[in-house]
């Protein structure tokens, strides 16, 4: 993972999951306001092989926007 911009449809945070582990949660941003990644370098590595990437949110609601980041 090295970088995202996301929004919610509703105010709350989104989480990022390496299969069920956290790796990143955005601050909490309000209703359909985007949130861009903070500088993330070389970014986080997933913690095994062919592990799932997640997304959570804290609030009942649709997200919208990318992840990106580069595969080993």
């Amino acid at each position: 993972l090295m970088g995202y911009a996301l929004s919610l449809s509703v105010a709350g945070s989104v989480v990022l999951q390496d299969a069920t582990t956290e790796l990143i949660r955005t601050p909490l941003m309000p209703a359909a306001i985007g949130q861009p990644s903070p500088a993330m370098g070389n970014g986080i590595l997933s913690a095994a092989a062919n592990q799932v990437l997640n997304l959570d949110v804290t609030a009942t609601g649709t997200v919208s926007g990318f992840i990106y980041g580069t595969e080993e």
